[in-house]
């Protein structure tokens, strides 16, 4: 798979990128096995639809993903790829990823090389 740049948001930031390409990390809420749609909370407690390209094999509520896709709405997008994050681990902690995209979003080429 080919890498693709795109601009790392929360459920705040996804309605400024509509049509480019991002990605979200969201707590799965809703999903039923072999659906092309799942319902999740970004890590802002937003409330975000995910439009699928082929259902998953496995169940995933309450599990954070990656989703890496297009704002279509500012509440939706659809996905080009979905990572499930390992579990077992320590919780997402919300408060600085979402820092993160504040500084990101207020510093966008805080990481070019001059």
């Amino acid at each position: 798979m080919n890498f693709c740049p795109r601009t790392i948001v929360n459920g705040a930031t996804m309605r400024l990128n509509s049509g480019k390409p991002v990605s979200i990390t969201v707590k799965v809420e809703n999903y039923g096995g072999g659906s092309m749609v799942m319902q999740g909370i970004a890590t802002d407690d937003a409330r975000i639809t995910i439009n699928l390209r082929a259902p998953l094999d496995k169940n995933i509520i309450n599990q954070w993903i990656e989703v890496i896709g297009t704002p279509t709405r500012p509440d939706a997008i659809n996905a080009s790829e979905v990572i499930v994050l390992p579990e077992g681990g320590e919780e997402l902690d919300k408060k600085s990823h979402n820092m993160m995209i504040q500084f990101l979003t207020n510093a966008p080429n805080v990481l070019t090389i001059r």
